[in-house]
């Protein structure tokens, strides 16, 4: 997956991405130039994850991304 100049605010996670129980799996992620601001989580990666998960690979590069301020309390759904 690439990415480039998006802004993500506000949300629960800015940029998430998991494997569930999956096996020998490649996750290729590149953000170039995006902005995660003010959310509760700004990126959370999971290469696998699930009692069945092994032998997966996860790469993330971020060239001119920018993370701050992710530390959003948890709350209930928006309206």
């Amino acid at each position: 997956m690439i990415s480039r100049r998006n802004a993500v605010s506000g949300s629960q996670v800015g940029l998430l991405s998991a494997g569930l129980n999956a096996r020998r799996n490649v996750i290729e992620i590149a953000s170039a130039h995006d902005l995660f601001d003010d959310n509760r989580a700004g990126c959370w990666l999971m290469a696998g994850i699930g009692p069945t998960s092994s032998g997966n690979v996860l790469r993330f590069a971020a060239h001119g991304a920018t993370f701050r301020d992710n530390a959003r309390a948890q709350t209930g759904w928006e309206r």
